[in-house]
């Protein structure tokens, strides 16, 4: 599908390229859908970095979504993996920020979910700077950004990255 070409095969590429030209670090913006947080897709909050991907629960619950939505969330799982594989094994450091839909304020509920879910998009500027300027050893991060912290555990976002969302 679309999304393997866009979120996985020039992910490789991207990180490819990065340690072929020496980039020391990358920041990959990823989004609520690796948790599978679409349509009709039961998730249990708050949502944690260790929280199951939809391949994960697939079996557990009757998934009825679009097709669109399915490939769209395991793109997503399957490009950080690519990006964790390439940190991992020391080759570059990476940063994953996993935003949550951006919206005006005072709309919190994508997906028509009575889940309230929002990030300012100051706050994901915010998360990205923080990123740019944390002097890690650590090879391989990755972080919830959200302003909504009831529905989504941002306590490493906010303890180790140093974010204080608006």
């Amino acid at each position: 599908t679309q999304y393997w070409e866009s979120n996985n095969a020039c992910t490789h590429n991207l990180m490819s390229l990065s340690v072929k030209n020496n980039v020391k670090k990358i920041i990959y913006l990823s989004s609520t859908s690796y948790y599978g947080a679409e349509d009709n897709i039961s998730l249990i909050y708050p949502l944690k970095k260790s929280s199951p991907t939809l391949s994960m629960v697939a079996e557990q619950q009757n998934i009825n979504t679009n097709s669109d939505n399915v490939y769209y969330s395991i793109s997503k799982v399957i490009g950080e993996q690519i990006i964790a594989a390439y940190s991992i094994t020391g080759l570059i450091q990476s940063y994953i920020l996993r935003i949550w839909p951006v919206r005006e304020p005072g709309i919190f509920a994508p997906y028509n979910s009575d889940i309230p879910i929002h990030v300012d998009i100051r706050n994901v500027l915010q998360a990205i700077g923080l990123c740019i300027e944390l002097n890690s050893k650590k090879m391989y991060h990755v972080y919830n950004v959200t302003d909504m912290i009831e529905t989504v555990d941002i306590s490493d976002t906010i303890n180790i990255l140093g974010y204080n969302p608006i």
